[in-house]
């Protein structure tokens, strides 16, 4: 379609009428035309949020992320409500790219939701973008998650966000999850978890080699983070903690940390 192109905003009522056509073609022609409309076609890409059609919602949310400024702001944080995760988690990223602060509020609402244990759940999608994002207003539910969340995926995840926030406490939260996994393991919250509940690259289905993926991550994390303090608390875990591989991984871990500059 050209009316996008020569900002044709006389047309807007048309494209709206559009967006309900039988046809996929003609529906995405539309909403992309009103994507390049701009700002003057927010009104009829934030109709599309209440589609029966979750890919005509994810494709106006995209666009609305596209279009940025307030109105869009708007209807992204409206988004965040979705019924489709993957529309919530599009919704969110949108919002972390604008820089949205607004949305805060709403994405610390999504944490109080309980995790349904797929990809895209709310609390996850919630916390990868509350951490990235830096506001300093998600930190003390954040720091309630990674201490008490029901599941061993909010609960990592959790940690790192609130690493990403800069908030103190995530080390001693890694260094938890390194040093203490047979303990989060036997406790109910972190029994029963799923191999996508990893928060990390090492995917493995078996139990074993799931603790030990976690102590990696936590290990690279705590790296990253320059935790040097927590050198001496680590090595006292290699004398006791585990097989030989995770003993070997701790004092591993321990070197790595007291060899940071100061």
């Amino acid at each position: 379609m050209y009316l996008g192109r020569l900002r044709a905003t006389d047309a807007v009522p048309a494209l709206g009428e559009a967006l309900t056509d039988e046809s996929g073609k003609v529906r995405s022609a539309a909403l992309h035309a009103l994507g390049e409309i701009g700002a003057d076609a927010v009104p009829a890409l934030r109709m599309c949020l209440a589609s029966s059609d979750k890919y005509q919602r994810r494709d106006a949310i995209r666009i609305l992320g596209r279009v940025g400024g307030e109105d869009s702001i708007a209807a992204l944080i409206e988004a965040l409500g979705d019924s489709d995760p993957r529309n919530m988690s599009a919704a969110g990223r949108e919002l972390e790219l604008l820089h949205a602060t607004e949305a805060v509020p709403a994405l610390l609402d999504c944490l109080d939701e309980e995790d349904n244990r797929q990809v895209f759940s709310r609390p996850v999608s919630a916390l990868l973008v509350l951490g990235r994002m830096g506001d300093a207003r998600a930190i003390p539910k954040v720091a309630e998650l990674a201490e008490k969340a029901p599941t061993l995926r909010v609960s990592a995840l959790a940690t790192d966000a609130l690493a990403e926030l800069g908030d103190p406490r995530a080390i001693p939260q890694f260094v938890s999850l390194l040093t203490e996994t047979d303990r989060h393991f036997a406790d109910g919250r972190w029994a029963t978890y799923l191999p996508e509940d990893l928060p990390f690259k090492w995917w493995t289905r078996r139990p074993r080699s799931a603790r030990y993926s976690i102590q990696r991550w936590a290990a690279d994390r705590l790296v990253e983070l320059k935790a040097a303090d927590a050198a001496p608390a680590i090595d006292e875990a290699a004398k006791t903690e585990g097989s030989r591989r995770e003993r070997r991984l701790l004092r591993k871990t321990a070197r790595r940390l007291r060899s940071l500059p100061t």
